[in-house]
């Protein structure tokens, strides 16, 4: 048996409200700077499954976070990326050029 199998089985085997505890503790998400170039990638928490992902897009993409772009057509592959719903979330894009120096930028909060 995996570790991870394992791990799984002895989260599962606890109190509902003490899964929920673990989960909301592991997964969090916090509003702040988005610095995305070219090989930026969403957090995988984002990616764990439809539920978690609900839970954290209000504040990856809302509540005040800003996403910093390094050029325009970076800014419009990030977004055609994005859902329609996850789009309106955003309220404050930046755009420095600054970043394009070939940095491997991906996410910073």
């Amino acid at each position: 048996m995996a570790a991870s199998d394992n791990l799984k089985e002895r989260v599962q085997s606890l109190l509902q409200e003490l899964q929920d505890m673990i989960r909301q503790f592991t997964f969090t998400e916090r509003s702040g700077l988005r610095r995305v170039n070219k090989s930026y990638q969403l957090p995988t928490y984002l990616l764990v499954n439809r539920a978690t992902r609900s839970n954290l897009t209000t504040a990856y993409y809302g509540d005040g976070s800003i996403f910093q772009f390094d050029n325009e057509d970076t800014l419009r592959k990030c977004f055609r990326s994005i859902s329609p719903s996850h789009q309106k979330l955003v309220n404050n894009i930046r755009l420095d050029r600054r970043l394009n120096r070939g940095l491997p930028i991906h996410y910073i909060s």
